[in-house]
């Protein structure tokens, strides 16, 4: 490859966090880091270099954290969320749509975007549901806050229900795992650090402190058949969304 093209290659997996999820993808990971040592090795310049990108950093970490994984030891850097320029970038590009007498201003998307996880496509979804559907009333920058504010409070509620209807062990180990992902540290279900953490929580709430290893995994199951925690293929667990964590926190202090 690098001896066809002269130069070094640079190869670059999007989502490459899929790849847990089975063992083939695994073993692809594996093959692709031992094309790398091998076009890397020797006193030339290197010839291959891997990126892998990801949409969830606590999925995408689990490639790096054990040994026994296939780039154990390398670092996760996380990309920097869209700023105030692509802020004003979309608000020129929607207020091109509308009449001069009724436009969005850059701190009325600023302020939407935060509230939906500065994720693109929610800020797209909210504007074209009130620039077009509600275009002529005028005063898009209250409908623009309301809109992002009822999505978050959507969001959290729906987060709420799910939470309400696990048993004090299952809320716990979420709860728990919740902590890891905001501290960036790796969650280790079966560690007697874990076992103290969900019991300490599960004393909290005046329930009985009995986290073992069969009693978190069936905890575990009961999470990953509820859609909220996610299981790569040899055993590590994250939330399948990483944003329930800002929630758990957030419900946590109310109940304090």
């Amino acid at each position: 490859m690098q001896q066809v093209c002269g130069t070094l290659v640079v190869l670059i997996v999007d989502e490459a966090q899929h790849a847990l999820n089975s063992e083939n993808g695994v073993n692809a990971m594996f093959a692709l880091k031992a094309a790398r040592d091998h076009l890397n090795a020797g006193p030339g310049p290197d010839g291959l270099r891997l990126v892998f990108t990801g949409s969830s950093r606590d999925k995408l970490a689990n490639l790096v954290l054990k040994s026994r994984q296939p780039f154990y030891g390398a670092s996760i850097t996380p990309f920097p969320l869209l700023g105030r320029d692509f802020v004003e970038f979309v608000t020129q590009v929607w207020n091109t749509r509308l009449a001069a007498t009724n436009q969005f201003s850059a701190d009325d998307l600023e302020y939407a975007f935060t509230l939906v996880g500065r994720r693109p496509e929610m800020l797209n979804s909210l504007l074209a549901e009130v620039s077009l559907g509600l275009g002529e009333a005028g005063n898009l920058a209250e409908l623009l806050r309301t809109g992002a504010l009822n999505h978050q409070a959507g969001v959290w509620s729906d987060y709420e229900s799910a939470y309400n209807d696990l048993s004090p062990l299952q809320q716990a180990v979420l709860a728990v795992m919740g902590e890891r992902i905001l501290a960036r540290q790796p969650f280790t279900p079966f560690s007697e650090q874990t076992f103290d953490a969900v019991n300490r929580k599960l004393e909290l709430a005046g329930a009985e402190p009995n986290a073992n290893t069969p009693n978190v995994q069936k905890a575990l199951d009961v999470l990953r058949e509820k859609d909220l925690v996610w299981k790569a293929s040899r055993g590590e667990y994250a939330l399948e969304d990483a944003s329930m964590a800002q929630w758990l926190t957030h419900n946590r202090r109310q109940a304090s």
